[in-house]
Formats: C-alpha cells, structure tokens, sequence
C-alpha cells in the first residue's frame, strides 16, 4: 500500500513527438507532495534549422528544468509550478524568426523558494537569448490564493520584414507565497528596429496597482538600444510595488513610466470616493540619453513615487489634481491633469503626476521642488483645499504656503483656482509664491470649474508646442470662450516676465 502511495505522489509524465512538418513537440510534468511542474515546448523546424534539447525531471519535489537552443521560430512554450496552497508561477517564452538567421537559446526551471513568513512556495525562472527575429517575447508571473499577482516580461517587434530585434542574457523570475508574489527581469542590452519593451506589473485584491515601463522605439536604420534594463513587481496584501532602471535607452522615442493607484479615501464637495492615484513619466527622443530609474508604491493609505533620472531640474514638473475623480470622471470636465502629463512628458520633461486622494497637504509644499507646477483645486484668496480624509491635512493656507515655497527655481508656478490672486495679485497665496518663481500665475475671481479644467489643458498643450506661457494662455482662453462661453484668463505674476519651456 505504501509503494503504490509513493508511485501517485511521485507521478510523472513525458512525451516527444516529431513530425515533418510541425517539427518537435514535447510535454512533460512531474507530480511531489508539495505540487507539480509542467513545460510544453513546440519547435517549428525547417531544413535550416536546428534544435538541441535537454529536459531534466525531479519527481521528488515536483520541479523540472528544460535547456534549448536553435535557430527560426519557437513557438510559445511556458513552464510552470503550482502547489496545494493555491501559488502558482509561470515562465514563458517566444520567438518569431527566419530561418538561418534568427538564433535563439533559453534555459528554464522550477523551485521551491522558502520564506521565513509563509514557509514554502513555488517558484520559476528563465534565462533567455535571441538575436536577429522578427519579433520576441519573454517573461514570468505568479499569484497566490490571497489575490496577489506580479509580471515581469520583455517583449519586441521589428520594423516591416527586418529581422532587427535582439535580447541578451535575459534573466527573469518569480517567486509566489501564500503572502506575496515577486517578480524580477533583467538584461544587458534589448535591441529592435520598431520597438522593445521591459515591463512590470503588480496589484492585489485591496485595490492597490501598479506598473512600470521601461519602453524604447527605433527605425530600420537606427534601432533603438536599451541597456541594462532592471524591472520588479512586488504584490502583497494592502500593497503593491514596482521599479525600473536603465542605464541608458535611446531611440527616436525612450519612455520610463510609472503608475500606481490605490482606494485611499477622499472627500470631494459632491460625495465621499475612494480612489488616488500618481504618476511618473518622461520621453526622451531623438536618441538622446534616457537613463535612471523610478520606485512606485502603492498602500492602501498613500501612494508614492521616486524617480531619479539624467533629465536636468529645469525640466522637471509636478501636477496636481485633488478632485479629477469628481470632476473630470463625475461630471465630465477635461481630464487636465492627464493630458498636461502627456503633454509635457512628451515634450521630454520629467513630469510627477498625483490626482485625488494622493495629493495632500505635503505635496503642495513639494511643488516649490519643481521648474513647471501647478494645481487646479477650490481656492479663495486664503487656502487652497486638498482631499486628504483628515481635515487638518484639507486645507493648505497662504501662510503654510509660504513657508513651504523658499527656493526661486525660476520657473512657473501656477493656482489654478477660484480667487487664488484676487484682490488683484495681492491674495495670501499670491504673495506666498510671488517673485519666487518667474512667472507665476492665478485667478482674481470665481472661475468656472469646467472652464478651467478646459484652459488647464489647453494651456499645457500649447506650452509644450513651444508657446510662451502667456500666449498659451491667451490661446487656452480664446478655446474656452468659444466652446463655454465662459472667461477663464489668469494674472500673471510679475507682469514683465514671461516662460518659455526649453
């Protein structure tokens, strides 16, 4: 009784079928106490090709290993483990190639990871390189049974009928426990004449997400390179995570981008909502050099963001938009706060976005930090209102503000808000910023919310085609008066200045 127990538990399956016309396919999966490992493998070969194979299993514990390299297409093939606690990773890989030129050659296997919290889990990995295909994909994920989930993958395309796209010495992993799920990919170098992508991706059933791009575009003549790309995907309960690093990305367009969103609670003039949110991005073109890395964390309480890149301070921003799930989602204003973070991300500022819940009373204080900033909230002359949950942290006064405002970036600041300067730039938060920035901005009446969500966007849009601030300005006004018909013009501070992003 005891052998034919010990035969189940250790169960095992493998099988190779070849054929001349779909070439090798091989399934194989092992069966241990703590779970089972499972790979399916389809190789497409032609009379220019080859293949070498090496599988190897370990009934014992479930895990199995699987090393191949060859030339053409390899169709999509995974890998993974999953146990009786409900983990499961995954590891996968694809190639479209031609034939005689494109080479490829991958390792792969599973494991049992241990942690001191939650004990054994389950666990895959891959290392992985192609040269000269048509296209590519690459990665791996996990989850659990609490609702964690985690994705690291790398993935690129090549220009019309070029075989430009390449990655070398990918290594990625994941580890899933019963409390979390992390994922991890690196490379020396990707490489593509169309496009190459390293991204992550983490959330859990709280609400908490996140995801992170590290992106890159190309021609046929100048393919786009990015070197040593380092992305992460961390997922637990009430938190989610990720980061990504380049040493350097060039292309006609180079991306890092970051996003995170939770459920944090805040406190509208319409209603109570549980949604914040912020966002990290730059675009650097024309094969310049993108390089530095960004940190998003998302809690149930707070999101945060670190970035850190080349892009020099005077062409950084930072937006704000305490009410856009009221505004812009609710009653269907212009969505300016992601629209100005497209725009200027685009035009190769590094722009720092928190809407909602995520802005709060500090990070009005952070906008002193920045070249370009601005906030569209409810203001008067006094106070400009945020929508943290404890109403100490809702209100930011004139004089916190000018507290908080002590450096001169000699950039452009503006409070997009009812009153914010009123009576004529003389308000407690006009003088809070005047002269500390070289061009500042606000209103000296009560302005329409719906127009002034409409100039914010206009406004940043056509400062990032290269306006000056007041003629992007007077262009935004002119939009809103003919689609409103409402005035929405600020003052400018002081009134013989004038900014131009560079």
């Amino acid at each position: 009784m005891k052998l034919i127990k010990g035969a189940l538990l250790l169960a095992l399956f493998f099988l190779i079928s070849v054929s001349l016309t779909s070439g090798l396919e091989l399934s194989a999966s092992t069966g241990g106490n703590d779970g089972s490992s499972s790979t399916h493998v389809v190789y497409g070969s032609t009379v220019d090709d080859y293949a070498n194979e090496h599988i190897g299993l370990s009934p014992a514990d479930g895990t199995l290993s699987n090393t191949f390299s060859g030339s053409g297409s390899l169709p999509y093939g995974s890998i993974s483990k999953s146990d009786v606690k409900g983990n499961s990773a995954t590891a996968y890989r694809s190639v479209s190639g031609k034939s005689g030129v494109t080479s490829w050659n991958y390792d792969w296997n599973t494991y049992v990871p241990y942690s001191s919290t939650a004990g054994n889990g389950v666990g895959t990995w891959l290392k992985f390189n192609v040269a000269n295909a048509y296209s590519l994909s690459g990665g791996s994920y996990g989850s659990n049974l609490e609702g964690d989930y985690a994705n690291t993958f790398v993935s690129g395309s090549s220009s019309s009928g070029s075989t430009g796209t390449s990655v070398s010495n990918m290594y990625t992993y994941t580890n899933a426990f019963t409390n979390e799920v992390f994922s991890r990919l690196s490379a020396d170098i990707g490489k593509s004449t169309s496009n190459i992508y390293f991204d992550a991706s983490s959330r859990n059933k709280e609400g908490e997400y996140a995801y992170q791009y590290v992106d890159a575009y190309g021609t046929a003549s100048n393919p786009a390179n990015i070197y040593y790309p380092y992305i992460e995907a961390d997922a637990q309960k009430t938190y989610a995570g990720v980061y990504g690093k380049t040493d350097g990305s060039y292309g006609t367009s180079a991306i890092l981008r970051t996003h995170t969103e939770n459920l944090a609670k805040m406190i509208g003039h319409e209603g109570t909502y549980y949604t914040g949110g912020g966002e990290f991005g730059v675009n650097i073109q024309n094969y310049k050099k993108l390089s530095g890395s960004v940190l998003g964390q998302a809690y149930t309480s707070n999101v945060y963001l670190y970035p850190s890149t080349n892009v020099p301070s005077y062409e950084t921003a930072y937006l704000l938009d305490p009410f856009r799930r009221e505004q812009a989602v609710k009653n269907g204003q212009s969505d300016w706060g992601y629209n100005a973070f497209n725009a200027l991300m685009n035009k190769g500022q590094a722009v720092t976005y928190y809407r909602d819940s995520a802005v709060s009373h500090s990070r009005v204080g952070d906008m002193d930090d920045y070249y370009v900033s601005a906030i569209k909230s409810h203001m008067g002359p006094n106070a400009i209102e945020v929508t943290r949950a404890a109403d100490s942290d809702r209100v930011v006064t004139g004089s916190e503000l000018a507290s908080m405002f002590t450096k001169s970036p000699n950039g452009l600041i503006l409070l997009a808000g009812c009153s914010s300067f009123s009576p004529s730039a003389t308000s407690p938060l006009a003088n809070a910023i005047k002269n500390k920035e070289w061009l500042s901005g606000g209103y000296t009446y009560d302005v329409s919310s719906a127009g002034n969500s409409l100039f914010m966007s206009n406004f940043f849009n056509y400062l990032a085609q290269g306006y000056t601030a007041r003629n992007s300005a007077n262009k935004a006004s002119t939009i809103v008066s003919k689609s409103l018909g409402v005035s929405v013009s600020p003052t400018w501070t002081p009134s013989n200045h004038d900014f131009l992003l560079l």
